[in-house]
This record gives C-alpha cells, sequence and structure tokens, in this order.
C-alpha cells in the first residue's frame, strides 16, 4: 500500500502504472500482474429529511472528528442523538457521554455493532447503558428536525446529531479523465464483468 500516491494513467496492454508521489511531486511506472480498483468509500447519508443540516454531522475520519468537536465547542449542546451503532459511532457517543452530555445511540437493527453476533452486541449495549447512555434498538429514524429526532419509538430532544452509518464503496461508472487511454468499449467490458 502506497499512502500519498496517486495513479495518473494505466496501460493495460504493458501491465503498468504510472504512479504520481503526491508528497515528492515525481511520477514513475509501476507494473502488475492483476488490478484491483479500489475507489475507497464515502460516508452514508441518509435519505431522510434534515440530515444536511447544520447541527448534523457524519464522522468517518479524524478530520470528520475534530471537524465535529470543534462544532460542540461552538454550539455547546447538551443532548446528542447518534444515528447507528458502529464503531466510530460508538466512540463518539462514549466521548459525548463522558464529557456530561445526555447522549442517545439509536439504531434500526436488533442489536448494536450488528458486525458482532447479537448476544455480544448485547454485552455492549448493556456497558453503553452502564455508562448512561441510552440505548435505542430496533428504532427507525424519520425526520431530522432543528431540535429533535423523530424516530418510530417516539421523538427524541437533540442539539447534535452523528451520524454513525458506517461507510459504502464508491462506485466508478465511467474512467476518471487520467485513465483515457483505455478505449470506452475496454472499459465497459472491464466495469461490465468485475474482470479481475
Amino acid at each position: 500500500m502506497r499512502v500519498e500516491h496517486e495513479v495518473v494513467g494505466i496501460d493495460f496492454e504493458a501491465r503498468r502504472a504510472e504512479v504520481n508521489n503526491l508528497a515528492h511531486g515525481r511520477n514513475f511506472q509501476l507494473g502488475f500482474d492483476r488490478l484491483l480498483l479500489a475507489t475507497g468509500s464515502r460516508p452514508v447519508r441518509p435519505d431522510l429529511p434534515g440530515f444536511d443540516l447544520p447541527h448534523v454531522l457524519g464522522v468517518q475520519t479524524l478530520d470528520d472528528a475534530n471537524r465535529l468537536l470543534d462544532h460542540a465547542k461552538r454550539r455547546n449542546p447538551k443532548k446528542v442523538v447518534v444515528i447507528g451503532s458502529g464503531y466510530a459511532g460508538l466512540e463518539m457517543a462514549e466521548a459525548f457521554s463522558s464529557r456530561g452530555l445526555a447522549v442517545t445511540v439509536v439504531e434500526s437493527g436488533a442489536e448494536v455493532m450488528s458486525g458482532l453476533d447479537p448476544d455480544m452486541g448485547a454485552l455492549v449495549a448493556r456497558a453503553m447503558r452502564h455508562l448512561g447512555i441510552t440505548v435505542e434498538v430496533s428504532t427507525d429514524v424519520s425526520e431530522i428536525a432543528e431540535a429533535s429526532v423523530r424516530t418510530s419509538a417516539g421523538e427524541i430532544p437533540a442539539d447534535l446529531v452523528v451520524l454513525g452509518l458506517g461507510v459504502e464503496p464508491n462506485v466508478v461508472s465511467s474512467p476518471p479523465a487520467a485513465w483515457r487511454q483505455v478505449s470506452a468499449a475496454r472499459w465497459s467490458s472491464i466495469a461490465s464483468s468485475g474482470r479481475r
């Protein structure tokens, strides 16, 4: 894995990628036997009324977490609702709870941390409740308002809403400009066949 590098060209016939080292501003050629187009991920954003309000913030990266903490310092919230119960969302719930804020985690699944076995998720939920965090499972969010989150279990007051819904893969439906040497027909066959 090479961080701070960007693929700026691909020669499929020669099986070589042209790579730009962003830290040093130099390009070099890198050969490959197989090429996996890993386009990264983006935070899941719900298609709900109010998800784009200024007090609704997602957390996926350390920069997101810093922005969220800066926002909290400026607005001085008292009640935080975390939508979703993945690792990042639960970390934020614990961080806000340890600062004395009232925190509610809302999860649509039957238990928090759906990647775990349900009995393990139940243990995590019990530990969260022991810390004073309210946990609402099997609860759907229908709307985010200025001062609350509307759910299937009722309305929850919120000065700050944290989206902890995880990530989804970026999908490349057409080649980036740097890959223009790949013909449209060739790209189409690669993208549609899932060829490796």
